[in-house]
Formats: structure tokens, C-alpha cells, sequence
């Protein structure tokens, strides 16, 4: 214990509020909907949870004409029910504070009867001189080393491959375990950037270095822009530079699912910043592994599905040109985080879902897109709308 002590320092803070960690973790939970609680305890077979909280995560038919549509390939059939997942609370429970304020020497008069935790944050420093945060709100831990953050950008970058590795050796190391993530992938190669414009036959001025070490300032998991390259006939070329820090990242999965957010993109499970120079990890976070309970609901038939594709799922297409074209190119399953809220408590039901990806092209342009259709049958939830 002493040991222990002598390399551990902790703080809790334990408050009628939301609890604030030390790092914002970005982009993990969306805002919830408040709503009447689904039951709890054992979860039934069907239906286990009563009505889903929250409105119906369905799109609205507006006045706008549907844009042309073209079908490479057709949605898949739904089956009669699909199996809907709760995660457990993040918030713990009124047992552990009483644990704890009886542990801080809080009066136990401050609880009275039947408390309920609205928030719980924990911060401490290890060995190492990480320094580590934990917030029950959103089930994230996030860490980062107090020293020695090592030069802006570098000449050289080890392969994508390492990069990867180090960020799982890392987690590895501390134990931390990475069940419930996906593949790991770089945020953005920058590898593959150089590879492509190194093809095309350009190269880095002083301009282009100066501006590759802006991007670096930002730490942007992926930057809001890459410098135009001139072609290296053309160019006083220098020696190239790229961000020192790269970004790994672990998409989230339930059940060997990838989870999707309302515009069809995957949730991040964890981020972890890589140093090149020295291939260290300098900070990071990760959504802590929660338990799930199941159950099956009615799904929406397969003309219901064509009918949301065509809405462009949950996030639309948003206003389109009377002469775009829509072009669906493939299907996925997956699962929709749907973020409600229980007797004022964060939850999140994962929904089965489909996951269309295609491209809207338009006289000037032609974009990708992704979007995202629960599949459970809309009268299923507390709300429509």
C-alpha cells in the first residue's frame, strides 16, 4: 500500500453535477434525448426494455422532389425482428458513493436517502508522469504525459505499421484492453499523402514546409487541409517535413459490430497520439468496455428501408440540385448508437442498422456519402416525430 501510494496520486471528486475530467474527449457522445426510463434489471426476450426513450430516430419526407436515383446494387432484405442492445449505466450506482464518502470522512448526512450519482471524475498521476482522468459520464479515460513533447515535425516517417503497433503496445503495456474496438487505422496517412503527390511528380518548398508545420501546431486527428504542391520541374524544392504527431485511432464495436453515428460515420472507441521522432505515445483516450444487456424487437419491413434510404437516412442528404443523382454502391450492417436518457441518466441503445455508402453527383461535382437506417419499427420508441 505504501508502494503504492508512493506512486500514485489521486484526486476524486465526486459532485451533484456532471463531472468534468482533465482532457475533453471529443466526439464520443452525442447530446441525449430526455425521456421516460426503459425498465430495468432482467431483460426479457422480446421487448425486453419497453418502449425505446427518445423519438423515433426516423427521417421526415419534406416538400423537396426526390433527386434521381441509381441502385449498383440493392438493399439487403430485413428480417422480422432485430436484437437491440443497452449498455449498461456509466454512472455508478448510490452504493459506491457511499463507499466513498465514507472513505473521504464526507458526512453521511449529505447523502440522505436514496442518493443518486449525476456525476463522477477521477484524475491521478502514475509513475511514469502520465497523467491520467476519468469521467463516469461519458465512460472515458483519458491520459497524457506531462513532459517532453519532442519537435514539431520530422524529415522522415516510420511506416503506417509501426505507427499502429506503438499505439497498441502502449495500450497492451497498461493493461488496457482492447475488446470492443476495431482494427486500428492512422486518422490520416500522411505516409500515403507523399506516396501520391511524390507519384505526381511534386515536392516541398520552404512555403510547403512552413505550412506542413502549421497542420502540425493544430494536432488535428485529421488536418483541415494539405498544401498544394508545385511539380518539382517547376519548384525550388527542399527537403520534405511532415507532423511529428500521428493519431491512431480504434473504431468502437459491440458484438463484433462497427458503430455508427447519425451521418453513417464510425464512432471512435479510442485515440492514441504517436510520436514519431521516438515512436512513444504521448497521450490519448478510450472508452472504457461496458456490459450489454440484449433483446429483440419488430423490425421495419424492407419497403420502410427503401423508403428511409431515399430520405438519405437519419442525416439526410440535405438540399440537393434539381438535376443531382444518386447513386447507392453498397450496404452494411451495423449498429446505431442511439443516446437517450433515463430518470436523467446518459444511456445508449445500439441499434441494428444499415449503412448505405454511394456518391450524389451533381453538373460541378460529384461527393461521396453515408447514411445510416435503424432498423427497429418506428412505433417501438416512447416518441415520434
Amino acid at each position: 500500500m505504501i508502494c503504492i501510494m508512493k506512486r500514485l496520486f489521486f484526486i476524486l471528486v465526486i459532485s451533484a453535477l456532471l463531472g468534468q475530467g482533465c482532457f475533453a474527449v471529443t466526439g464520443t457522445v452525442p447530446s441525449v434525448e430526455s425521456d421516460a426510463p426503459a425498465p430495468e434489471g432482467f431483460a426479457a426476450f422480446r421487448k425486453g426494455f419497453g418502449f425505446i426513450p427518445g423519438p423515433s430516430p426516423f427521417a421526415r419526407p419534406d416538400s423537396a422532389s426526390l433527386p434521381n436515383i441509381v441502385w449498383k446494387e440493392r438493399p439487403p432484405a430485413v428480417s422480422n425482428e432485430v436484437t437491440v442492445l443497452r449498455q449498461a449505466p456509466t454512472i455508478p450506482g448510490a452504493l459506491l458513493l457511499q463507499n466513498l464518502t465514507t472513505a473521504l470522512r464526507i458526512p453521511a448526512g449529505t447523502l440522505e436517502a436514496n442518493p443518486s450519482v449525476q456525476g463522477l471524475t477521477a484524475s491521478w498521476k502514475d509513475g511514469s508522469g502520465f497523467l491520467w482522468s476519468y469521467d463516469a459520464s461519458t465512460g472515458a479515460v483519458a491520459f497524457e504525459r506531462m513532459s517532453g513533447q519532442g519537435p514539431l515535425t520530422v524529415p522522415s516517417l516510420p511506416d503506417d505499421e509501426r505507427i499502429v503497433n506503438a499505439a497498441q503496445a502502449f495500450f497492451s503495456s497498461r493493461g488496457i484492453g482492447q475488446q470492443g474496438w476495431g482494427e486500428p487505422t492512422l486518422a490520416f496517412s500522411w505516409n500515403s499523402w507523399w506516396f501520391n503527390e511524390s507519384k505526381n511528380g511534386t515536392c516541398m518548398t520552404q512555403a510547403s514546409v512552413a505550412a506542413i508545420a502549421s497542420i502540425a501546431r493544430e494536432e488535428l486527428p485529421v488536418p483541415s487541409g494539405t498544401p498544394q504542391l508545385p511539380l518539382r520541374s517547376h519548384a525550388a524544392c527542399v527537403k520534405e517535413e511532415f507532423p511529428n504527431m500521428q493519431t491512431v485511432e480504434f473504431h468502437l464495436t459491440k458484438d463484433a459490430q462497427d458503430v455508427f453515428d447519425r451521418m453513417g460515420a464510425r464512432i471512435t472507441g479510442a485515440r492514441a497520439f504517436v510520436r514519431a521522432s521516438d515512436m512513444s505515445v504521448i497521450r490519448g483516450w478510450f472508452l472504457l468496455n461496458q456490459d450489454v444487456e440484449r433483446s429483440n424487437y419488430p423490425a421495419i419491413t424492407s419497403e420502410d428501408l427503401t423508403a428511409q434510404l431515399l430520405l438519405g437516412g437519419i442525416g439526410g442528404f440535405g438540399e440537393l440540385p434539381r438535376n443531382a443523382s444518386v447513386e447507392f454502391t453498397k450496404f452494411e450492417t451495423g449498429l446505431y448508437a442511439h443516446q437517450a436518457s433515463a430518470d436523467g441518466i446518459p444511456r445508449t441503445f445500439y441499434l441494428p442498422a444499415i449503412r448505405a455508402l454511394g456518391s450524389i453527383t451533381t453538373e460541378n461535382a460529384s461527393d461521396s456519402f453515408a447514411v445510416i437506417v435503424p432498423l427497429v419499427r418506428e412505433d417501438q420508441y416512447t416518441r415520434t416525430e
